[in-house]
């Protein structure tokens, strides 16, 4: 019993805890990626999460990083621990090795209801309401064959809601997948990432 209880604290004690990073630009969300890649994982998922605040002055900017980082220890929980989850200003991103896109999207789904739950049940008067939230999914090599059109994809929002408006908005997983008016050709995804400051990594 002495031998299995050590054993047991252990464990317990070396098992990895929920962490998130912090980072300050996107190019960090793709050489993530790359790495995993290289690494021989060779589908995955992102959900990307994005809340919008009334920012007035220093002191609501300080509510905000406060609230963001309120929101995602609620949230990181609900991915695996081996999940990489980052925070990059207002946004959350959730990059879940070896899902498909139906992976990503029971993630987004589940992440949603748990925050809309969360907000509505915050009362701490240093916790910001945000003015709105969106999200989105996508996923890697199927439908998107590189990882900037992962990213970028990932960005499109599937369900917003604004906190005036009381009202979540749904869009089409397969419009935004799929949309006529995203690049197709590597060239055009070339040209999109420099646009937006993303690094294009073709696999």
């Amino acid at each position: 019993m002495g031998n299995e209880a050590a054993t047991r604290i252990s464990m317990e004690e070396t098992a990895p805890a929920y962490v998130y990073e912090t980072i300050e630009t996107v190019d960090t969300i793709a050489a993530r990626i790359e790495h995993i890649t290289a690494a021989g994982i060779n589908q995955f998922a992102l959900v990307t999460i994005v809340l919008f605040f009334r920012v007035a002055n220093k002191t609501s900017s300080s509510y905000t990083r406060t609230s963001m980082t309120y929101f995602l220890d609620s949230l990181r929980p609900l991915v695996r621990k081996t999940d990489v989850v980052f925070l990059l200003d207002t946004s959350l991103h959730f990059l879940l090795p070896g899902a498909n896109l139906q992976g990503g999207g029971i993630v987004q789904s589940r992440l949603w209801d748990a925050l809309l739950w969360r907000i509505h049940n915050s009362f701490d008067r240093e916790i910001s309401r945000p003015l709105e939230i969106a999200i989105g999914h996508s996923a890697y090599p199927s439908p998107c064959h590189s990882i900037t059109e992962c990213i970028v994809a990932a960005s499109d929002v599937n369900v917003s809601f604004n906190f005036s408006a009381a009202r979540p908005t749904h869009k089409s997983v397969g419009r935004q997948a799929h949309n006529t008016q995203q690049p197709t050709t590597e060239e055009e995804w070339s040209a999109l990432a420099r646009k937006l400051g993303i690094p294009y990594l073709s696999l």
